[in-house]
């Protein structure tokens, strides 16, 4: 049995000899990724970071914050991010991101039950990279889903306090070179 399962995920990965030292070794000149973005709840994303998973040409995972342009960690909100991997480092700036999203109109509002989604997509384009990720270049769309029921005052929705309840999920794919 165990033998038939080793088999299976050896064809799955490709079986070649090539192909799976390649794959033991992590070793990548780039393609296709696809990325997955926990964002931080908090302003001071450098205490508390977010979560980032790449998979496909980058398969890592690490934490993500906000960083200034040369790719130091800030505590000031910023449209760059320091991607911080366990095989290095990946600088993105999210400027078009951030721009269609904070653009976009409620696709779902409720003013009944002060609830609403918001959903946009846009551009993110890696600046600069360590470790690993010394010399990449590439870009990936980011799609981001807000959804969110908003605390009532005096009968009507308010957006002067936090979301009582909300939903964040981020996602995006792109390709890269390194």
């Amino acid at each position: 049995m165990r033998r038939g399962v080793l088999v299976l995920v050896a064809a799955l990965l490709g079986a070649g000899a090539p192909a799976s030292a390649a794959f033991a070794a992590g070793g990548s000149t780039g393609g296709a990724t696809k990325v997955w973005v926990t964002p931080s709840n908090s302003t001071t994303s450098v205490k508390h970071p977010g979560k980032v998973v790449f998979t496909g040409a980058i398969g890592d995972y690490g934490t993500s914050v906000s960083a200034t342009a040369t790719g130091k960690p800030s505590k000031k909100k910023s449209t760059y991010k320091l991607l911080k991997l366990t095989k290095g480092t990946i600088l993105v700036t999210t400027v078009g991101f951030t721009k269609a999203l904070t653009s976009a109109s409620p696709s779902t509002s409720n003013t009944t039950t002060c609830s609403f989604v918001v959903s946009a997509g846009g551009p993110v384009t890696i600046v600069k990279g360590t470790g690993a990720y010394s010399g990449i270049t590439g870009k990936f769309t980011l799609t981001g889903t807000f959804a969110a029921i908003l605390a009532k005052k005096n009968g009507a929705c308010t957006t002067k306090s936090n979301p009582v309840g909300s939903y964040v999920a981020i996602q995006g794919s792109g390709t890269v070179s390194f």
